[in-house]
């Protein structure tokens, strides 16, 4: 029977090539149900470790920079609802083309919020999606959410930052 909620807590070191960084997850999961509730914190996590599993090919390289999330994640009959913080430091990128994304934002955005917020990229964000819905992903839907939030700090709406792709 896997009815009952099961505590879940994870306090874990991240290798990373320049430093390591902390993880923690605590919360519950209910088996029969698929229901939870997580509070995850990434701290310090090295950007150049996780550079396979946050940018596409096609994307610029990262040199140097932590990562820290903050994220609480819910999931109730079926509907994930998981706000939260990312915050990139430091961020450092290997190449030097000023055209091309990084971690889905136009480069040249990036460049410039670092340096407005004193080496600083900082979006909240909001993660929704039916996850018995076989279109769902979770990767996808956070660049978007990412992307929707680096535009609203930058000023601009999504549509316009999208029209001005476009263009």
């Amino acid at each position: 029977d896997l009815k009952g909620q099961s505590p879940i807590k994870l306090d874990a070191v991240l290798k990373g090539i320049r430093r390591d960084g902390k993880i923690s997850i605590k919360g519950w999961i209910e088996l029969a149900t698929k229901e939870m509730e997580l509070a995850t914190r990434l701290s310090g996590v090295d950007l150049v470790a996780l550079q396979p599993y946050l940018i596409k090919a096609t994307e610029s390289g990262i040199k140097k920079g932590t990562l820290d999330l903050d994220l609480t994640s819910t999931v109730r009959k079926g509907l994930l609802h998981a706000p939260g913080t990312l915050t990139l430091s430091d961020m450092e990128l290997a190449s030097s083309s000023t055209s091309g994304t990084i971690m889905g934002m136009p480069r040249n955005a990036a460049i410039a919020m670092m340096k407005d917020r004193k080496g600083k990229i900082s979006v909240k964000f909001v993660l929704e999606g039916n996850i018995n819905d076989p279109h769902f992903s979770l990767n996808e839907n956070l660049m978007t959410r990412v992307g929707s939030s680096v535009a609203n700090a930058l000023g601009v709406s999504f549509e316009g930052l999208a029209k001005g792709v476009e263009s």
